[in-house]
């Protein structure tokens, strides 16, 4: 068998992985978003500010400790990078966009092949 010849099905697995990844990682985020958002209602918080801005009144503790954990043991770019704009972004806006992508996401991952 020649060598140089390419194992199409083993890098297929591996990006259908990697696609299942990003989609129970959206999947996460829109949860945690419409949990905010619930609790963000139902406490007179006002819903449309930024996720960062309704995360703080919601639970002030919980972000913080969410930062610490990012910037000091995980990797400090991802949260200035990644995070930090996110949190800085409509919350309607991150439940709505997060929970299309995780469908979208899931339905390619999961699709079964002919």
């Amino acid at each position: 068998m020649d060598p140089s010849i390419v194992n199409t099905r083993s890098h297929t697995s591996v990006l259908r992985w990697l696609v299942r990844l990003g989609a129970l990682l959206a999947l996460a985020v829109a949860l945690a978003t419409l949990g905010l958002l619930a609790a963000g209602y139902l406490g007179g918080v006002d819903i449309m500010q930024p996720l960062g801005g309704l995360w703080f009144a919601v639970d002030a503790g919980s972000l913080n400790a969410m930062q610490v954990v990012i910037e000091r043991h995980i990797w400090p770019p991802l949260w200035s990078r990644a995070v930090f704009p996110v949190l800085n972004t409509s919350a309607p806006l991150v439940a709505l966009f997060s929970s299309l992508a995780a469908i979208v996401l899931l339905w390619l991952g999961w699709r079964r092949h002919s």
